[in-house]
């Protein structure tokens, strides 16, 4: 049994608000290579376009969601439990057909790989892992978002700096960040 003292709680709870808010900044509404989705507020999904793998089924996908993403023919959703629903292609285990229990807090999607993060801020990876953009034992860290491109991956620490894997041939995944963590990134949400 874990006990905290005062000062650990509050710390853990700013943490805990801090990825919550990372969760909400895009959760709402994606697009996939030729497919869409959409949270309703009843947490059930829309889903619209090609369907040839059923990424996008015409009738949507009920369930409590607070969160969606949408991969190349592939879609995920996060459940207010924190496990996550996915379905559409699945031939590198991108989209497993009984999804992925944990105690998640954001998703995404890349091509044909699933990032997601969990609340103690480490962050899970599956699918496909040719360039390394989908490292099977995750990435360990302090991070409150992710963000997944066709091949690589991203993730911001709650320090303001941001980690990259994957294909980097064209400089988008480099394995040295120290120049891109020179001055570091926004971790809050500004409303003008």
């Amino acid at each position: 049994r874990t006990v905290w003292v005062p000062w650990q709680r509050k710390r853990r709870l700013v943490r805990e608000q801090e990825r919550m808010q990372a969760t909400r900044r895009c959760a709402w509404i994606d697009a996939g290579l030729q497919h869409a989705v959409a949270l309703r507020p009843n947490g059930n999904i829309a889903c619209w376009g090609y369907n040839n793998n059923g990424e996008a089924p015409p009738g949507g996908v009920d369930g409590d969601f607070v969160a969606i993403a949408a991969g190349f023919h592939h879609s995920l959703a996060l459940r207010r439990d924190g496990s996550i629903a996915c379905w559409g292609r699945n031939q590198f285990d991108q989209a497993p057909p009984g999804g992925m229990d944990g105690d998640f807090v954001a998703i995404c999607a890349g091509m044909y790989f699933s990032v997601a993060l969990r609340r103690d801020g480490s962050i899970a990876c599956w699918g496909r892992n040719d360039d390394g953009e989908a490292p099977p034992d995750g990435m360990d860290g302090d991070f409150i978002a992710i963000a997944a491109g066709a091949d690589h991956s991203l993730a911001l620490r709650r320090d303001g700096k941001v980690a990259c894997w994957g294909h980097n041939d064209d400089g988008e995944a480099p394995a040295d960040v120290a120049e891109l963590n020179a001055t570091p990134f926004m971790t809050e949400i500004v409303i003008l």
